[in-house]
């Protein structure tokens, strides 16, 4: 089954946890990150549970079902766990930074407010996933990962390109070292009086 990013946010808990889409046979799997309080949550489309588990049993009718105004089953929610559980473990190992935030799942459960525990006004970094082809797509799945998480990522990535350019580029600083550069110090500041002064 392709999937693939369809887009990247920054947004609230809440504007997430609002959204419709999730609410018809949905299913919320949420996570915290060990040796930290932050947490997060994938949620997966009613129409996604219902379709990758129709797939499982092999029923050719997937795409014309109705999920509107019916939770999720018992056997949606174990499908969805099992496809969270394998999420957060592909995301420890592509983990850009060492060591890899720990995330411990829980379990899938059809109600948003499973999830309720995060704090509604934290920021998270939230993926759009979309199964399926563009013919027949399957539905999508959000990742929302506490923004919490990502900090320092960004200054700890050191990709082949950036290291090689960096190698090109060599330490040779002849060039530069017959330019004049003004610098000023500033060794104190003081608060006097102008009679002190005079």
């Amino acid at each position: 089954t392709p999937v693939r990013v369809i887009q990247t946010r920054l947004c609230t808990f809440c504007a997430l946890n609002e959204q419709a889409e999730m609410q018809n046979a949905g299913a919320w799997c949420g996570f915290y990150v060990a040796r930290g309080s932050a947490s997060g949550f994938a949620a997966l489309e009613g129409a996604l549970t219902e379709r990758l588990t129709a797939r499982l049993f092999g029923d050719p009718t997937v795409l014309s079902q109705d999920v509107t105004g019916r939770a999720a089953t018992e056997v949606e929610l174990r499908v969805a766990t099992r496809l969270c559980e394998e999420l957060f473990s592909a995301l420890e190992a592509h983990w850009p930074a060492r060591p890899a935030p720990r995330m411990v799942p829980r379990a899938a459960t059809p109600n948003r407010h499973s999830v309720a525990d995060t704090t509604t006004t934290a920021a998270v970094m939230a993926c759009v996933l979309e199964f399926g082809s563009d013919e027949e797509p399957l539905g999508r799945l959000i990742l929302a990962l506490p923004a919490a998480m990502l900090r320092g990522v960004l200054g700890v990535v050191e990709t082949p390109a950036n290291v090689r350019a960096a190698r090109e580029r060599g330490t040779n600083y002849d060039r530069v070292m017959a330019c004049e550069v003004e610098l000023v110090v500033e060794l104190t500041r003081l608060t006097s009086s102008l009679g002190a002064l005079q």
